[in-house]
């Protein structure tokens, strides 16, 4: 069974073996994009160049507006669906990759691999078997989740600034939107978090009110005032308006027309057709949650 990975020195190329005698020849090193580019696409000091009016090869191009709104106006559409499901290759091949640049960077720092080669000598690879060199590559991992972490909060602020919710970055990351604003705070612009219109209900002859509530968890309530005269606000605990818009129309289902009420301050029994103040008394209704 393979018994793990090294790089070697003098060229970079990692070295995949089944055991200290027995070696395959050298993978090639991934390929680098130039430093300008970031995940094949145009870097943002290079689409501005575009824009002006110049090629990559520097001459100048015919674009008018209408071109340049159209490319402006695309890269601020969210495509749903943002991405496709990864097939097993192309899972094991980010692992891959992830592992041999944590096992290149625990080759390097390794005190008993740079003993081997301030030596004069090449390290033989049963020094990845040594405890110690394990520790390097558990500090090589931890930067590489570091990477990871910093990488991820860029992309998640990135994509909610071009219009993508929490809903759809805590699906990227497999968390739920709640733990996504959590996560990461600033990611969505604050005008996203301005509270919604509220949503009217009319049902059973009462009515009710959907009010969104931004803070502190991005939830969803109702106030009703059922034809009977009953009122209720209910907690803020709905993720949606359309939840909340459900659970309204029950309670209010729940409390039609055609009861009485009875006025607190003289004990008189009042229809429901009047329910705010009381016909023999004049005061008004105390309203039972």
């Amino acid at each position: 069974m393979p018994l793990g990975a090294v790089d070697e020195e003098s060229d970079g190329f990692l070295r995949m073996y089944n055991g200290p005698e027995e070696r395959r020849e050298p993978a090639p090193p991934p390929a680098r994009p130039p430093q300008n580019k970031r995940h094949h696409g145009l870097s943002y000091a290079k689409l501005t160049v575009l824009i002006a009016g110049e090629s990559a090869t520097g001459k100048t191009v015919n674009m008018d507006i209408d071109s340049q709104t159209d490319i402006w106006a695309d890269i601020n559409t969210l495509r749903t669906p943002a991405y496709t499901e990864p097939t097993e290759d192309d899972v094991l091949a980010l692992q891959e990759a992830v592992a041999e640049a944590a096992d290149a960077m625990a080759w390097q720092i390794s005190v008993r691999a740079r003993d081997h080669r301030a030596a004069g000598g090449e390290a033989p690879d049963r020094v990845v078997l040594s405890g110690d060199y394990q520790l390097a590559l558990l500090y090589s991992l931890r930067q590489a989740a570091a990477a990871v972490e910093r990488r991820a909060a860029a992309a998640a602020r990135t994509a909610g600034h071009q219009g993508a919710g929490y809903p759809q970055i805590g699906t990227a990351w497999g968390i739920t939107r709640q733990s996504a604003r959590a996560k990461w705070p600033d990611a969505v612009p604050s005008r996203a978090h301005l509270p919604q219109p509220p949503v009217t209900v009319q049902h059973a002859g009462g009515t009710a009110a959907v009010l969104h509530q931004p803070d502190p968890n991005d939830t969803w309530m109702y106030t009703a005032l059922a034809a009977d005269g009953t009122q209720h606000n209910s907690p803020a605990e709905y993720e949606t308006s359309a939840a909340a818009a459900d659970e309204a129309r029950t309670f209010l289902a729940e409390h039609p027309a055609g009861g009485t009420w009875t006025c607190q301050h003289c004990g008189a029994d009042n229809s429901t057709a009047s329910p705010s103040t009381c016909g023999f008394c004049n005061h008004r209704r105390e309203w039972t949650q």
